[in-house]
């Protein structure tokens, strides 16, 4: 993936099971200097000298997991560090993927899993990671602001509540900064959510769609 991002440009991150100074494998350290030098970089939470020990791979995972906004599984077999970041990506809330493969082949097993436990989303190609994340193109028309003149004062209290916190904001929250009861706010979302204004996340957060 990395390498894949480097040939087109883009910047990426890398976190490391080391120090910053021990690149494992050592063949990757051509990479991991050309990802510095495009804009992108290496995180680690070790210092220097610290060796890549087995235990340090699956704990860095759980950094790699809050970086995303979504995961792509895209071969995992029965257990390994894939399964681990895809099981962490889900208590964070992120969006998560997975590939289908061929069902004889232990890699497949893992992605499989996390589709059949509806842990993961199929994934079958980049459009669908686009809606998933609400990415839009630079030429696409832009959605005209909300007018939430049109909605009642309870509701639009929710409303700009949301409007501060585009990644989702959980159900207490909005009830205690509101001060509008649990049970009515729960009533306020369902009835935006109807409307479509409102989008339903899992960990009881909800966001304003578009």
């Amino acid at each position: 993936a990395h390498r894949a991002a480097l040939q087109v440009g883009l910047p990426t991150v890398g976190v490391m099971a080391s120090g910053i100074d021990m690149v494992y494998p050592a063949a990757h350290k051509n990479s991991a200097q050309r990802m510095v030098e495009s804009g992108g970089g290496l995180l680690t939470e070790y210092p220097f000298e610290s060796k890549p020990d087995a235990p340090k791979f699956p704990a860095r995972n759980r950094i790699i997991a809050g970086l995303v906004d979504a995961l792509i599984v895209v071969e995992a077999a029965e257990s390994g560090g894939a399964l681990i970041t895809a099981h962490l990506a889900q208590e964070y809330d992120r969006e998560i993927f997975a590939v289908p493969g061929n069902l004889n082949q232990p890699y497949s097993v893992g992605c499989l899993g996390l589709i059949r436990k509806q842990v993961a989303q199929v994934f079958t190609s980049v459009a669908e990671l686009a809606e998933a994340l609400h990415w839009v193109a630079g030429d696409e028309p832009q959605p005209a602001p909300l007018d939430i003149s049109q909605f009642s004062t309870p509701a639009q209290q929710l409303i700009k509540l949301m409007q501060k916190q585009p990644e989702g904001a959980l159900l207490d929250d909005l009830s205690w900064k509101s001060q509008i009861p649990v049970n009515q706010v729960l009533s306020l979302l369902l009835e935006l959510e109807f409307q479509g204004v409102v989008k339903p996340l899992p960990g009881k957060r909800y966001r304003l769609e578009g």
